[in-house]
């Protein structure tokens, strides 16, 4: 069951313990930056070669979809840092 009072330990238990968890969690941590880099430019991409027009709208709007939930992740886990840093702020 996730806690917040458990959060710290479980990431650097993961770091210290687990084979190559601090590989597991450095792909994560630095993942997430260029994928929310680059969901603007595929989305605009597409817009521009105007391939959401007939009959890929749902392609399209799947793809609005997609951007959105990965904004909405990138700026509610943004802050969520299990670190001293996230604890000090």
């Amino acid at each position: 069951m996730p806690s917040t009072e458990y959060a710290y330990d479980s990431i650097s238990y993961l770091r210290t313990k687990v084979a190559f968890g601090w590989l597991i969690h450095g792909v994560h941590y630095w993942g997430r930056k260029p994928h929310v880099v680059l969901w603007p430019c595929i989305m605009a991409r597409v817009f521009v070669w105007g391939a959401y027009k007939h009959p890929r709208e749902l392609t399209w709007l799947a793809g609005v979809l997609l951007l959105m939930t990965v904004m909405a992740f990138s700026f509610t886990g943004a802050p969520l840092h299990w670190d001293q840093r996230g604890y000090w702020r």
